[in-house]
């Protein structure tokens, strides 16, 4: 029998589960109520012209004997002013034996023990009713132990933090048409690239899809899916496990600025990571980006522009949400904000501004509509009357003014301290330890520690979030919501700009660069960021006067550089830049080497900048395919002197004298070779036609060869690599494989087709319940049925 704990249910969710399941048990059809809320009806059936009354109650975190004390004194007056015939109830909470006596003689003569559902007699029902259970897929939701089983530890940290994110997200997720399309997309590739504009809700579309595959071989009995949570491609290249079933979550695989630095290097390593999942049956690859940032991608990168990508795109847009979906999407939040409210007791007359008057259709209705919106809308801060002096009013002037949205919150609910720490993690990477804000905080103001920790509780969950590391009981903040920094980078840019230099220099390494606005930003939008020469001006001012040059202060300094205004008396900006050249030996990027190049034309400056001796210094510190055949790129654009090729040659044949056999098994694998004249074959001759294979086989490894050649920018010949790789040892490793996996094959291939046909069939079931809308009602009425 299963045993769900209903964590991950609204209050809503858990009344249409008990309806359906109620219904199930009476082979009749359970009704909700939707004439008014209060009025002790959750759901209800009429037979024999006698009223069946279903209440269902979901506190969570409630105890057993406030459950009771709560239904006897507010719903035992409702029941008996309805006089139901029969009286079922539904609680989440598991009732002793003497706590179910106790119900039935308060409730008596309406509830019988039969009719009295608590946890353990609802998981027997969901047990005994598979399809109720799979259309409810929230209650999945609840079995987080398979989550955190499937963790890959080397990347522990970071993927634990994104559990917890997906345990948020899933409470109130509704599926739309996206998802459906989503999911069939990876189904058939193995990958998907989630775009859309920021707030449409890409990332929580992503983080159910991880769930649900993971549960969803749980279910089929099958080996679990390992989840690795990715902030970069060279954590793909540490946890991938060519054996392993593994789903790879890759959120802003772009970053907030994709232009911000040369990265001819990742686009291609990415499009080799895609081709090879896509070519993988054990593999899953989701990736997240704001469509702006992909275009601009696709603008400067023909990798991005490539058949790879685009067939492998879901875009969500708002517009292409219906009435129905926004309005359940709005519910779901609504609702989920109300049980909180309720159990903190903090639940006030406004509420009753959403849903009297058909408030909520001027919502749905609007043209700002946006779940990330509508989330902050609903936060349950928003609800509280001393701070708003109309729900109603802050409601919609948030919607005619998304980018404001935050303004308020900000001036009247925080402090100075407060708001200090939120502009440091603004410009923090996405999860940074809470003692290294800490530090900070403290190093920029003279505060006693408690104000610190004090200013936290009150920003949790309003405008950061904490989590815990169960390992080390590290505590982490990130910013709760990304379009807190949409409103506040360009606000504090244009109206503290000295300040803001200030805070940006004193983080060091805490500082995210990619946070900062890029020269496409701030050309595309310049009349969003009015005072940008000023701050560059203040950036750089602060910048000179360090003392220490370290990689932090090198990388910041160029951006300021970069984008500070080239005038004729510069002097601040040739210090700085005769600083950057002292302190080259810093330097841990190759690619910054050009960018101060391209400065040096830009300002005057006393000291040499050498960058044939710099080039030279970074070459022999690189062993890496992807980083040689970039640094060829690289060194040719910025110089007619070839005097490095030949180096760059040695170290490429090198390389691959010891990696191209690693490189082959990624590339190809036994399967690639088994067709139906091979199986044929074999089933005539019981072996393979090995000289055909064998021809196949080089053809294939000169194929990748050639292509590795042609990613450097200097003359390569594949021969070159060839001959320091045994391809004939190979050939014949190969085919043993082949030889080992055929008998396999055919029982393989019709499991595959089978799983698929399954697969493609739920999903049309999910499909036509999806838009199985009742046709007794209007759209307005379906949707005023979700805010009774």
């Amino acid at each position: 029998m299963h045993d769900y704990k209903f964590h991950t249910l609204s209050p809503r969710d858990f009344e249409y589960l008990s309806n359906d399941l109620v219904g199930a048990k009476l082979k009749v059809d359970v009704r909700s109520f939707a004439t008014g809320r209060d009025k002790g009806i959750d759901g209800w059936l009429i037979d024999k012209n006698q009223l069946t009354v279903v209440q269902s109650k979901h506190w969570e975190n409630t105890k057993n004997s406030v459950l009771i004390s709560r239904l006897r004194n507010d719903e035992l007056p409702k029941i008996k002013k309805l006089k139901p015939k029969r009286y079922i109830l539904s609680v989440s909470n598991d009732l002793t034996v003497d706590q179910v006596k106790q119900l039935i003689n308060d409730f008596k003569p309406y509830l019988k023990e039969d009719d009295l559902l608590d946890r353990g007699k609802i998981n027997k029902l969901i047990s005994e009713n598979p399809s109720i259970e799979a259309n409810h897929y929230k209650l999945w939701f609840s079995s987080t132990n398979i989550l955190n089983e499937m963790i890959n530890s080397d990347l522990h940290n970071q993927t634990q933090f994104e559990l917890e994110e997906i345990k948020k997200s899933i409470k109130t997720y509704v599926r739309t048409r996206n998802y459906y399309s989503s999911k069939n997309k990876l189904d058939q590739n193995n990958c998907i690239i989630i775009t859309g504009a920021p707030g449409v809700g890409k990332t929580t579309l992503s983080r159910v899809l991880v769930h649900e595959l993971i549960v969803e071989e749980e279910k089929r009995n099958k080996s679990n899916y390992e989840f690795i949570y990715i902030d970069c491609i060279n954590d793909f290249n540490r946890a991938y496990k060519s054996k392993l079933k593994q789903i790879f979550l890759f959120d802003d695989f772009l970053g907030r600025n994709y232009l911000s630095e040369v990265r001819n290097s990742d686009d291609r390593k990415l499009k080799e990571i895609i081709d090879r999942i896509r070519k993988s049956a054990n593999k899953k690859l989701i990736l997240t980006s704001r469509v702006s940032i992909l275009n601009q991608a696709k603008n400067i990168s023909d990798d991005y522009d490539s058949s790879t990508f685009i067939s492998n795109e879901e875009l969500i847009d708002v517009s292409d949400l219906s009435r129905i979906e926004k309005a359940k999407i709005l519910s779901s939040y609504f609702f989920n904000t109300m049980s909180t409210i309720k159990e903190t007791g903090e639940c006030t007359i406004e509420i009753e501004d959403f849903t009297n008057q058909d408030f909520y259709l001027k919502i749905i209705d609007h043209r700002n509509y946006n779940p990330r919106l509508i989330e902050h809308i609903l936060n349950k801060d928003n609800f509280n009357a001393s701070k708003h002096t109309s729900f109603k009013n802050f409601s919609l002037a948030a919607l005619n003014n998304p980018s404001k949205v935050w303004e308020k919150p900000i001036k009247n609910n925080l402090n100075d301290i407060q708001r200090e720490i939120l502009y440091s993690v603004i410009f923090t990477k996405e999860r940074t330890n809470q003692e290294k804000i800490y530090d900070l905080t403290l190093k920029n103001n003279n505060i006693k520690s408690q104000e610190f920790f004090d200013s936290l509780k009150v920003m949790n969950e309003s405008f950061i979030s904490i989590s815990i590391d169960s390992y080390n009981c590290n505590r982490y903040i990130k910013l709760l919501n990304p379009s807190i920094a949409d409103f506040l980078i360009p606000k504090l840019i244009n109206e503290s700009p000295s300040e803001l230099a200030s805070l940006i220099v004193s983080m060091g390494s805490l500082l995210d660069i990619y946070t900062l606005p890029n020269n496409m930003e701030l050309k595309r939008e310049k009349n969003k960021y009015i005072n940008k020469h000023l701050f560059f001006k203040k950036l750089v001012e602060n910048l000179k006067d360090k003392i220490k040059f370290d990689k932090e202060t090198i990388t910041l300094s160029i951006y300021a550089l970069k984008n500070a205004n080239s005038e004729k008396n510069n002097c601040s900006e040739s210090l700085l830049l005769d600083k950057i050249i002292e302190n080259t030996s810093t330097i841990t990027q190759y690619k910054q080497i050009s960018e101060i190049l391209e400065i040096t034309k830009k300002f005057k400056h006393s000291k040499e900048f050498d960058f044939e001796k710099l080039s030279k210094e970074h070459l022999d510190l690189l062993d890496d395919h992807d980083e040689l055949a970039d640094f060829s790129f690289f060194y040719n654009s910025n110089t007619t002197d070839w005097h490095l090729d030949k180096e760059i040659e040695y170290k490429a044949i090198e390389y691959w004298s010891s990696n191209l056999e690693e490189k082959l098994k990624s590339e190809i694998s036994s399967d690639d070779f088994i067709n139906d004249d091979i199986i044929d074959h074999y089933n005539q001759f019981d072996e393979v036609d090995e000289e055909s294979v064998t021809a196949e086989i080089y053809d294939e490894v000169e194929k990748i060869v050639l292509d590795i050649c042609n990613e450097y920018d200097i003359n390569i010949h594949e021969d070159d690599i060839l001959s320091c790789f045994d391809i004939d040892s190979y050939s014949e490793s190969l085919i043993d494989e082949i030889l080992n996996t055929l008998e396999n094959t055919v029982r393989h291939v019709i499991d595959e087709n089978q799983g698929t046909l399954d697969l493609e069939f739920e999903d049309e079931d999910e499909d036509i319940d999806d838009e199985d809308i009742d046709d007794e009602d209007s759209e307005d009425d379906e949707i005023r049925n979700l805010f009774y």
